[in-house]
């Protein structure tokens, strides 16, 4: 069982290393000279790299009956959503998935807390389902008996659900970095300001 469900691990200890992560938690945004032990460092990451050490949660579900097709209209309206108003929301679904996604959900709280992540202001970052492999072998059930001696499979669809969750610090980046975007686009002109070329000089060209 520990190999199938493993300690809830850090993001930060898990990608960065001692000095890199001593630097990374002691700036607050963007990249800062820092001094440690007596040295300068200065940090730079990619934003691939700020996104995978950002606290965040991943919540596989076990496997579930049903097709992908019913379930991701219910799991698009739970993106962007804040944790504990997902699972109001999951309680109060009539959705067969609706109970195991608020068990889910419940889960990634506690897995939370035991990494040290606060609970207010989780929110569902990335939701997604995907398909079980089929089995290999062939159970009595799964068989379709027909006439004239033929026999046909009866597929069962069965999918898991994933989530991510994450915290404001992630909303913090995403809205500074549209921010400063918007300070870095060029101005709108209505004509472009570039050399006119062609001239036609006092006299029609017709």
């Amino acid at each position: 069982m520990a190999r199938l469900r493993p300690e809830p691990k850090t993001a930060l200890d898990h990608y960065l290393g001692p000095l890199r992560k001593a630097v990374y938690l002691k700036q607050t945004t963007g990249v800062e000279d820092l001094l440690i032990k007596g040295k300068k460092y200065k940090l730079k990451l990619s934003t691939r790299e700020k996104e995978l050490i950002e606290p965040s949660v991943w919540l596989k579900s076990n496997t579930q009956r049903g097709s992908i097709k019913k379930v991701t209209p219910f799991l698009r309206s739970l993106r962007r959503m804040n944790i504990h108003q997902a699972i109001a929301h999951c309680h109060f679904n009539t959705k067969a998935i609706a109970r195991d996604m608020e068990k889910l959900l419940y889960r990634g709280i506690e897995e939370a807390k035991a990494m040290g992540i606060p609970e207010m202001g989780l929110y569902i970052d990335q939701i997604w389902s995907g398909k079980e492999p089929k089995p290999k072998a062939v159970q009595p059930f799964l068989r379709d008996i027909k006439g004239r001696g033929r026999m046909g499979i009866m597929k069962r669809k069965e999918h898991h659900v994933q989530v991510i969750l994450k915290t404001p610090l992630t909303k913090r980046r995403i809205a500074k970095k549209k921010e400063e975007k918007m300070i870095n686009k060029k101005p709108w002109i209505p004509v472009a300001n570039k050399p006119i070329y062609d001239k036609t000089g006092a006299h029609y060209t017709w």
